[in-house]
C-alpha cells in the first residue's frame, strides 16, 4: 500500500514538472518571437479578449 501512494505521488510531481516546463518553453518560445517578456504578452492577450 505505502509503495501505491509513493509511486501515486511520484506520477502528480513528474505531471506537475511537466506541466510547468512546457508552460516555461511557452513562454520563452513566445518571448523570442515577439522580443516581450511573458508578463506584457499575457496582458496585451487580455486586452485583446476585452475588445
Amino acid at each position: 500500500m505505502k509503495s501505491y501512494h509513493l509511486t501515486l505521488w511520484g506520477v502528480l510531481l513528474f505531471f506537475f514538472g511537466v506541466m510547468a516546463f512546457v508552460v516555461t518553453l511557452a513562454f520563452l518560445r513566445e518571448s523570442n518571437a515577439t522580443g516581450h517578456d511573458p508578463a506584457q504578452i499575457a496582458h496585451l492577450r487580455r486586452e485583446g479578449e476585452r475588445k
